[in-house]
């Protein structure tokens, strides 16, 4: 019975792990605020900011990102 009440306590532990920490399972955009919108309907032009690759700068300005160079992360050694 102890057992039981281990094996059901661990994996508990473990679900809630994997469940409330999963920042990657969110749908992209998710945490984009309403007023940068508009931002997602213009074209395309990725750039690695300190919170990681963004689709384009009006984005990454929008939502308060340093910019670190253009294209995706990491940043080539020399920008």
């Amino acid at each position: 019975m102890k057992r039981l009440a281990v094996l059901a306590v661990v994996g508990l532990i473990v679900a809630l792990t994997f469940a409330g920490g999963c920042r990657g399972c969110q749908k992209e955009g998710a945490d984009i605020p309403p007023q940068c919108g508009e931002c997602l309907e213009l074209p395309t032009g990725e750039v690695c900011t300190v919170r990681g690759t963004m689709r384009n700068s009006c984005l990454a300005i929008c939502v308060g990102a340093k910019i670190e160079c253009n294209g995706p992360c990491p940043c080539a050694a020399g920008e």
